[in-house]
């Protein structure tokens, strides 16, 4: 009888061992699932922020305020448009 326990007893420990390792596995997976959501949302808010401040540099006249063709000193992108024949 003490030996059927003692078997018992072993068979046990090592099936909630495997039990807690399986569990310390899982929680660390979800926590690495959540990291990587968060981080797509962050990056979801940036590109949106990104677009935002496009759209708001970009000038009536048809170009961006910050393109230049004077090789970068400052001055602002001439209107290359066209002639408005229609």
């Amino acid at each position: 009888m003490a030996e059927f326990l003692d078997k018992l007893k072993d068979r046990l420990d090592k099936g909630l061992s495997t039990v807690n390792e399986k569990s310390k596995e899982l929680i660390s997976r979800q926590k690495i699932r959540i990291h990587i959501t968060e981080l797509k949302a962050e990056r979801e808010i940036l590109v949106k922020e990104l677009g935002k401040l496009t759209y708001e540099s970009y000038e009536p006249s048809g170009g961006l305020g910050f393109i230049t063709t004077d090789g970068g000193k400052g001055k602002k992108a001439e209107d290359n448009s066209l002639p408005d024949k229609w």
